[in-house]
């Protein structure tokens, strides 16, 4: 190798982004997997955010480039992974895999109900729809076993709490 001029007897060197040189003798400068490669997904929503399998290139082109993947609909700018779930529109914006995640904006709250009698126990968790044993809308359950038991319920004669007054009988 002679200073200023490339030679390729011998092509055992791996290639190298943006050195201005074909290091590995193949008639090809900067390909995929060369060593400095960067990740770059398929991103055709433009919002920094791609889909498929990533290619290791030297630079961006105009399939791939976005340099985070997850998108889960990259027909759509304002679903990717970095966006807040939105209840009701329909859409898995934040690419969770659920439209219903904790906290989402214009959840509801929430109550475990185990017992399936409408009414349910703390903690409470923000939703946009029951699902699950996390089904109740009222809190106030004093017994989450038992489906008789509940503060609607009227207090009969039989040792127990019926009615979550703190009451028994």
């Amino acid at each position: 190798h002679v200073t200023g001029v490339q030679t390729c007897a011998l092509p055992i060197f791996k290639e190298i982004c943006a050195n201005g040189k074909d290091d590995n003798c193949n008639g090809v400068q900067d390909e995929n997997g060369a060593v400095g490669c960067t990740n770059f997904w398929v991103d055709q929503d433009g919002d920094s955010y791609g889909t498929g399998t990533p290619q290791c290139l030297c630079a961006a082109n105009n399939t791939f480039k976005a340099t985070k993947g997850g998108d889960c609909n990259d027909a759509n700018a304002k679903v990717n992974p970095a966006q807040t779930e939105v209840c009701g529109n329909g859409l898995d914006d934040d690419c969770s895999g659920t439209q219903n995640d904790i906290n989402a904006i214009g959840c509801s709250p929430f109550y475990t109900d185990s017992d399936g009698d409408q009414w349910g126990t703390v903690p409470k968790k923000c939703l946009c729809f029951g699902a699950g044993l996390t089904t109740a809308t009222k809190p106030g359950d004093c017994d989450d076993s038992n489906g008789q038991v509940s503060p609607d319920m009227s207090e009969t004669c039989n040792n127990l709490d019926d009615n979550c007054n703190n009451v028994i009988d």
